[in-house]
């Protein structure tokens, strides 16, 4: 309890007026400490006048403040500029006060009051300390304390340049950050056994496996900018007997913005370490598909849809329009895909309910193939919120669908789920099995299979329809308190809570690791003989809850809290996993095991420039409550 109200506290912000108000009572104690420094720690002077001159004095800070702003920065990120505005402000105060002080004595406007010279310069000395000193202090104390709340990874970094300086500034400064930086390393004589911003430069010989070992390194962080491929394969290869990941900044002009970002740290790939460009194998009859075609994705910035658009970027193609609601997830796929160099393609915020401009944007752009992702996906919400449900799933899709047939689009290619088989009458479950959905987000993923069947029965449309089941793995969110128990129990060994299941954990699923199916998504659309055939796509590795939870437990070193376990719920399947043999027969077999795809999810998970948590508002909890009918707080 006391470590989640630490945690909460030293991420709220003091309000600026809070600040300026410190700041004021640091300048009357300081002016009443000049007197005591003037006359040696005594009281031999005139204790009224100081009394009289005390409001001025403070008067006079509070206005120097407010000109120069000084309170206005914030204190945790304090700098040489906050610095630099102190003595601003300070210097300021100083000047108005003498100015006063002098124009009493020819008028006389304020009687007894004088303020000796050489108190006016020693409060100015002992407030600029005293301003300056508490602040940085706070902002040791937050880092601190900051720092022992995370599970910091300890790094070293390779390169003592302007480059690895600006790395550790990117990491320490970065309050989501989970790295600690121990030292650099780099070969220049004159850097090796100095400190840099209190970090110290080791030699490249000092880079031994009991030195690992002793400092507790997991990882290194190359940071030299413009290195030769042949000298950084050459140095990785003198590390890969070291038990650490070798991670690597990229160039400077792929910063964003000009600044470096944690989550663009990765760790080092082929391509790093050739020199050439590296061969991008892609597959040919797809090329042929996608050649000269514009393509469309709906709900292009979702988990499902961003790799659609990931997938299709590799290969040419006439244009390329995604589509989203989400304005921030569409920019933030924007970015990437520019950081990676892909720029034929066109980000639209949009709503898939609009008719008129859908009808309009099919009209300018013209698809040739559809991919629509745009879907509400998170079933206890929908059940609770069944008419947006069936507003966006079946009534946006219902538009697209429409709008496909009308413009002339080749082909539709639909992710369903295997939720549309509902309790499975017999295991594993072939794409032959009857269909009987019991909520909302099933309902309506069904209903679109049957309309997408009408469309093709009358040759208005090819439709692939494919039926993901129990996906995890990086990119999908683990801030989502209502889908995927892998990401939320990822989330919340991050943070140190206890994983919750509901029933005995006993439930079997097959959990399928993202990344083995995100190409078939796209490659679907080359096999004619599954236009208008769903089919199945997952792993054949199956597992409990129970065995799920205790995996990714495993993979955290740290303690954690035993697991807790709440009343079944009452839609809950015991078990559920299906058929995909015509998968492997026509594509190939999901190769990666649960173990290690949850280690791969994990160390993505922390390397995320992510803030792992999934705060609920009070109403969340209670929404889930009357849904499941279980005590969640």
């Amino acid at each position: 309890m006391i470590l989640k109200y630490l945690t909460y506290s030293s991420q709220r912000y003091a309000s600026k007026w809070l600040v300026l108000c410190i700041d004021l009572l640091t300048v009357g104690f300081s002016f009443v400490l000049s007197y005591l420094i003037r006359f040696n720690l005594t009281f031999n002077f005139d204790v009224k006048n100081l009394l009289v001159q005390l409001p001025l004095v403070i008067l006079t800070a509070l206005i120097s403040f407010l000109v120069v702003g000084s309170y206005k920065g914030v204190v945790r990120h304090t700098g040489v500029r906050d610095v630099y505005n102190i003595f601003n402000a300070v210097c300021l105060s100083s000047i108005i006060l003498i100015f006063i002080v002098i124009g009493n004595r020819q008028i006389s406007f304020i009687n007894s009051f004088t303020v000796p010279l050489s108190i006016i310069i020693i409060n100015s000395l002992i407030t600029f300390v005293v301003l300056t000193a508490s602040r940085f202090a706070f902002k040791s104390m937050y880092n601190r304390m900051n720092g022992n709340l995370k599970v910091n990874k300890h790094v070293l970094i390779y390169g003592a340049g302007e480059s690895g300086v600006l790395t550790r500034g990117a990491i320490t400064n970065h309050s989501k950050s989970r790295y600690k930086v121990v030292g650099f390393i780099d070969r220049d004589v004159k850097k090796i056994g100095k400190n840099i911003n209190g970090v110290p430069v080791f030699a490249r010989k000092s880079l031994t496996e009991a030195f690992i070992v002793k400092n507790n390194i997991s990882e290194i962080i190359f940071s030299i900018q413009n290195i030769d491929s042949a000298k950084l394969r050459k140095t990785v290869e003198g590390l890969v007997d070291l038990p650490i990941i070798v991670k690597i900044v990229p160039p400077i002009e792929d910063w964003i913005n000009g600044e470096l970002k944690v989550s663009q740290i990765k760790q080092v790939q082929i391509e790093d370490l050739l020199d050439r460009a590296p061969i991008t194998i892609k597959n040919s009859k797809i090329a042929m598909e996608l050649m000269n075609k514009s393509i469309l994705v709906t709900g292009g910035a979702g988990s499902i849809g961003s790799e659609i658009v990931r997938q299709i970027c590799n290969y040419s193609y006439k244009s390329l329009i995604v589509l989203d609601s989400a304005e921030s997830a569409l920019y933030d796929l924007q970015q990437e895909l520019k950081q990676n160099g892909f720029h034929n393609f066109i980000p639209i915020v949009t709503d898939i309910r609009d008719k008129n401009r859908m009808n309009a944007l099919f009209g300018e752009h013209k698809p040739n193939v559809v991919f629509h992702a745009a879907a509400y996906k998170h079933v206890p919400l929908m059940e609770y919120n069944s008419y947006e449900a069936i507003k966006i799933n079946i009534g946006g899709t219902k538009n697209v669908a429409d709008l496909s047939v009308i413009h002339g689009v080749e082909k539709f290619v639909f992710p369903s789920s295997v939720l549309v088989y509902g309790k499975p009458q017999k295991l594993p479950i072939p794409e032959t099995h009857p269909r009987i959905p019991d909520d909302p987000y099933s309902v309506s993923k069904l209903a679109f299979e049957e309309y997408l069947r009408v469309y093709y029965e009358l040759g208005m449309i090819k439709p692939y329809i494919i039926r993901f089941n129990n996906t995890y793995g990086p990119r999908l969110r683990l801030d989502n308190p209502y889908k995927g128990a892998t990401q939320i129990f990822i989330n919340k060994c991050m943070k140190g809570e206890p994983i919750t299941i509901f029933g005995d954990g006993s439930q079997t699923r097959a959990f399928t690791y993202v990344e083995d199916i995100k190409s078939l998504i796209v490659e679907v659309i080359e096999y004619d003989e599954l236009i208008n055939k769903p089919i199945n796509i997952g792993s054949n590795f199956i597992h409990s809850v129970k065995e799920m939870a205790n995996i990714v437990r495993s993979l955290f070193p740290k303690p954690l809290p035993l697991m807790t376990y709440l009343p079944k719920r009452k839609k809950d399947i015991d078990h559920t996993y299906c058929d995909v043999s015509l998968m492997e027969t026509l594509m190939y077999k999901c190769p990666t095991t649960l173990k290690d795809g949850l280690a791969k999810t994990i160390e993505w998970a922390k390397d995320e420039d992510t803030d792992f948590k999934y705060d609920w508002p009070i109403e969340i909890p209670k929404l889930l409550e009357k849904i499941y009918k279980v005590k969640l707080i």
